[in-house]
């Protein structure tokens, strides 16, 4: 076994402290960098012939040791069984080290502090948000096991610090002690694996699952950081690789390329998506959601601190600016991030070039003087991402549009302030605020962005896989974002912490139903 020190992993978090408060949990497992010309995994038919350097048994493999794998591998120990983790980092935790805490419902700490919220309201809200697309059975356990699940994490030594509301509606969200995952949570659940004899082999890169005959998955191919070839035997497989934003290739399928993946998905190279397709796994890619929003091109992402970009208070979610399109036209209420910052990304996509305008006195309210907003300033007029002119006429010219139609949107737009009500796309009045008819002015490109694909492939309550036909294949989950049937087209925000405690909730859940109906069966 290779073993996991405490200073091995949290050495190799520090990285992750400057991810921000989108960051989500994933034990992602990179192996290249996918290029746009490669074959898309619903391609994926045939499984190589393979010759093992090592073979290895245990009763449970679980693929990924970020926060939904660590759950699955303390759960599944914790259920007897004899747990194998591979995972292609060489520490444990993925991206579960940049989160901030756990979502949850009636914990213990909840009622100690005599909290009290409605479950049903919030999953109809959720169910709401997005459009019916999701799971309501699976949203339903979620919420309704995410206080024991937090009472859990508390036994396995993970610490939380305060509840509040955070970015969401309902003192739901359960801050780890140090703000962060990378000591909270990844430490104690490492710790709590190791204790209950889990084997962790790292730099290890899962290829191809292994399929008996009757369709069953009783194991997994992987490749070793020295190039070997291990076999481990298992009686079920947990998939808990995190997605695949860092593939091109399938990005590309849903409007996305590398100027749009956001440097934050810790390698997340879809090998799980490709692995479960490859052996009839049904896609769910198609209704999957999206962690992103929006960036602003060639400046810092929030996930690298960038100004314009900063977390939760990005440039784009100022609901006070206008949003025009390559022609200078309005598209829609510009405070829809005040709801959800993640779905600014749906009506950017619908346009070839995005703009934020604003006039001088706006951008400096927003830039206040602030030596790294002043220098990303700078560097964006330098790189043709910010753009600045002395009118509206010479803005428009300078991003393409008429300039009649850039300033029949500006006078409209000003009217609308004039008298609070916007008769086109219905903005707050407390967010019409006029923009400067003359004086120096501003044009700030922004691009649809993504940092994490969630829930590519369909799953059941048990987070088992399922086949085109809706049935479970026997001894493989998907667990994570790779499983998530809770969120369709964005992640919504409005529960705070909830990408948490559904990785926690379901590498718990697969785990039970594992053990129980193939190892102890």
């Amino acid at each position: 076994m290779k073993e996991v020190s405490r200073r091995t992993f949290v050495g190799g978090m520090g990285v992750l402290f400057a991810m921000g408060a989108t960051a989500v949990a994933a034990g992602c497992a990179p192996q290249s960098n996918s290029s746009t010309n490669e074959t898309p995994s619903s391609e994926v038919s045939s499984q190589a012939e393979i010759t093992p350097d090592e073979t290895i048994d245990c009763d449970i493999a679980i693929v990924g040791a970020g926060c939904s794998g660590l759950a699955a591998c303390v759960q599944a120990a914790d259920e007897g069984a004899h747990v194998v983790c591979v995972d292609y980092q060489n520490v444990t935790g993925g991206a579960s080290g940049g989160v901030e805490g756990v979502f949850a419902v009636n914990s213990g700490m909840q009622k100690d502090q005599g909290i009290e919220v409605s479950m049903g309201e919030l999953i109809r809200t959720e169910l709401e948000q997005n459009q019916y697309r999701n799971s309501g059975l699976v949203l339903r356990d979620l919420v309704h096991a995410s206080g024991e699940d937090i009472d859990w994490l508390l036994t396995k030594g993970v610490r939380f610090g305060k509840v509040d509301n955070y970015v969401g509606y309902h003192p739901i969200f359960h801050w780890f002690e140090t703000g962060t995952g990378a000591e909270s949570y990844v430490v104690p659940m490492n710790q709590a694996a190791l204790d209950a004899g889990v084997e962790f082999i790292l730099d290890t890169h899962a290829d191809q699952l292994i399929q008996a005959d009757d369709g069953s998955i009783v194991g997994l191919y992987a490749t070793k950081g020295d190039g070997t070839v291990l076999q481990v035997n298992a009686q079920a497989v947990i998939l808990a690789s995190g997605g695949f934003a860092d593939r091109l290739d399938l990005l590309a399928q849903f409007g996305y390329n590398e100027e749009n993946s956001l440097p934050s998905t810790m390698g997340c190279d879809g090998s799980g998506h490709d692995m479960a397709i490859a052996v009839g796994g049904a896609s769910n890619a198609s209704n999957m959601g999206m962690l992103g929003g929006a960036s602003i091109p060639d400046l810092p992402s929030f996930f690298e601190g960038g100004y314009f970009c900063s977390v939760m208070n990005a440039f784009y979610d100022i609901p006070s600016m206008i949003w025009v399109n390559e022609n200078g036209e309005r598209f829609v209420n510009e405070d829809l991030a005040l709801a959800n910052h993640m779905v600014v990304a749906n009506p950017v996509r619908m346009h070839k070039h995005v703009y934020i305008i604003l006039d001088a006195a706006k951008m400096d309210e927003y830039v206040n003087g602030d030596e790294e907003g002043l220098k990303e300033l700078s560097d964006g007029q330098a790189k043709g991402v910010i753009i600045k002119a002395g009118s509206w006429a010479e803005l428009a010219k300078a991003i393409g549009a008429d300039p009649d139609v850039l300033q029949e949107t500006v006078d409209s737009y000003n009217t609308y302030c004039s008298i609070k009500d916007d008769s086109e796309f219905g903005k707050d009045p407390d967010y019409l605020i006029p923009m400067a008819d003359d004086g120096d002015v501003y044009a700030v490109e922004v691009k649809n962005s993504i940092g994490k694909t969630m829930g590519s492939i369909k799953t059941d309550r048990n987070f088992s896989v399922l086949n085109d036909d809706d049935e479970p294949i026997d001894g493989l989950y998907a667990v994570g974002v790779e499983g998530a049937m809770i969120w369709a087209n964005v992640y919504t925000m409005n529960i705070s912490g909830s990408c948490a405690a559904h990785n926690v909730y379901s590498g718990r859940t697969a785990a039970k139903h594992a053990v129980q109906t193939r190892v102890k069966a």
